[in-house]
């Protein structure tokens, strides 16, 4: 009995004095088991869209590199936007070559906001050497390279953009840029990373194979400041719409489904669709715009899906013919 006790009592000692070399270890080498640490640059460029704050009324997602890609309309397209809104060459920054994703997001408050996540390259140097030798010139808005929140920020003429890695840049409104800037470095070193824009609008703007996607929480947007503008009868009643388009023949393809408050301003949405429809097709048949196909305007209960194609060669005339307005509606800057 005695030796059975003893050996049971040397099995303790023994067990203690291994719990108190692991703690040893433990202590030695600074407590419990250390974790790779988290690198803030590689959360930011593995999920933009967690970048936003909640409350967005609209928010859209376009695949820049697969409109430049495109041997279509889209081509085109891409172009003229580039040609319409300067992305930003004089601090180094050009779409075709440096972006591959543009996301957006629109804030109501006295007034609309907006801000964007650009993806893709961007050279913080090539973009500081670009900023510097571009001094102010009279007549002409030039980039200003300011430090804020711990990062550099470029701001012009109220515009503003802000490279948080070698992937992502910010876009849009300085008042914007800024608040998304602060709302970063609240964070501290560990980035936010849950994200905060309603399911559906992510649900949207991440629609497999759409080269663009949109999300607008209409019923969310304060009544004063749609007051004064021209609403077409579609959008009485109107809660909520999702667009999705891709570019495959015959050229531009639009899904929407629209949400409304009941069933019956989802029928009278339905026809005043209609109607509109009927107006774009006589215009398309007068070579007035592009040729709407396979027109599909279906109630649902409390919503709308409505599907369209553009045939490519009618899109691509309407392109063409809007490129002419704006750029002779567009002010040259001066020398």
């Amino acid at each position: 009995m005695t030796t059975r006790t003893q050996r049971a009592r040397a099995s303790v000692r023994l067990a203690f004095v291994a719990l108190t070399a692991v703690a040893a270890c433990g202590c030695a080498t600074g407590g419990a088991p250390q974790t790779p640490p988290v690198n803030p640059a590689q959360v930011i460029d593995a999920d933009p869209l967690a970048l936003f704050p909640g409350g967005a009324v609209v928010v859209g997602n376009l695949d820049t590199r697969a409109f430049y890609a495109s041997g279509s309309v889209a081509a085109q397209l891409a172009a003229m936007l580039q040609s319409l809104v300067p992305p930003g060459q004089d601090v180094g920054v050009t779409v075709s070559q440096d972006v591959d994703r543009v996301l957006v997001a629109v804030y109501a408050g006295t007034g609309l906001d907006a801000v964007a996540v650009l993806s893709g390259r961007f050279d913080v140097g090539r973009m500081q050497a670009a900023a510097a030798s571009h001094p102010p010139v009279p007549g002409r808005a030039s980039w200003v390279m300011l430090p804020y929140a711990g990062r550099t920020i470029y701001t012009s003429n109220g515009a503003a953009m802000a490279p948080l890695t070698d992937h992502t840049l910010l876009a849009g409104s300085e008042g914007a840029v800024r608040r998304l800037l602060d709302r970063l470095a609240q964070g501290g070193p560990q980035p936010r990373t849950a994200r905060e824009l309603s399911d559906w609008m992510l649900k949207t703007v991440e629609s497999q194979g759409a080269a663009f996607a949109l999300a607008a929480d209409i019923g969310a947007i304060p009544p004063a400041l749609l007051r004064g503008w021209p609403l077409p009868t579609a959008m009485t009643g109107l809660l909520r719409v999702a667009v999705i388009s891709d570019f495959h023949p015959p050229g531009l393809n639009v899904a929407s489904t629209l949400a409304y408050v009941d069933p019956a301003h989802a029928v009278a949405g339905a026809n005043a669709l209609r109607q509109v429809g009927a107006v774009a097709d006589i215009a398309g048949k007068l070579g007035a715009g592009p040729q709407l196909q396979n027109l599909s305007i279906v109630p649902e209960g409390p919503t709308v899906g409505c599907k369209f194609a553009l045939d490519e060669e009618s899109v691509r005339r309407s392109l063409a013919s809007l490129t002419k307005v704006f750029a002779g509606a567009l002010p040259h800057p001066p020398g």
